[in-house]
């Protein structure tokens, strides 16, 4: 009797799964074509309480759709599932960002951090965060970290120049700037910056 209810529950799963897995392809085949509401309905229909995998993509699916708030609400439960995953704290930096949410845009990048001490994405758009809201001191401290690691990268120098140019560090400021031409030498920020300091 056990092997039959056993084997049912295999068979019902299975069942299950493969629905699921049609679900998420015409979900994507909708989302190619910027079919969103459409890709939405896919998933709201086999969407759960505890379906981390839904929860999830209508994150994704409503921020591209332009409904922040709603995939905020999306991602806040993928995160309350897994608090351990990074993928949908990440996600749900998108629309906090667009919301200009930048308090608790923080709070993502400071527990992404916790769980994952050199998370460059995280570190960057941490850094990112506190520059756009003058918390120059913190900026400086997360951009230095990053580029410790890569002290090459274009974005980071950039940046890393801005937090200079903020605090009055201007002799520091055209390093970085000068570095950051240095890996990409078209670009019309750094060099306009750089000349408007000489």
């Amino acid at each position: 009797m056990k092997k039959i209810v056993v084997t049912l529950l295999i068979a019902v799963s299975f069942n299950i799964s493969a629905q699921n897995s049609k679900v998420f392809s015409s979900s994507y085949a909708h989302e190619s074509k910027k079919e969103y509401a459409e890709a939405i309905k896919d998933m709201e229909g086999i969407d759960s309480g505890n379906n981390y995998y839904s929860k999830v993509r209508l994150g994704w699916l409503h921020y591209i759709n332009g409904n922040n708030t709603k995939s905020v609400e999306y991602y806040k439960a993928a995160i309350t599932i897994k608090p351990k995953a990074i993928e949908p704290l990440l996600g749900i930096a998108g629309p906090l960002y667009t919301l200009q949410k930048w308090t608790e845009l923080k709070g993502i990048y400071t527990k992404i951090l916790s769980i994952d001490p050199n998370n460059t994405t995280a570190l960057y758009r941490l850094a990112l965060t506190n520059y756009y809201a003058k918390d120059y001191p913190a900026a400086e401290a997360q951009a230095a970290k990053m580029l410790t690691m890569y002290p090459f990268d274009f974005d980071t120098n950039l940046l890393m120049g801005g937090i200079k140019l903020s605090l009055g560090k201007i002799s520091e400021a055209k390093g970085f700037y000068e570095t950051a031409l240095l890996a990409k030498p078209d670009d019309k920020t750094a060099m306009e910056t750089l000349q408007s300091l000489k």
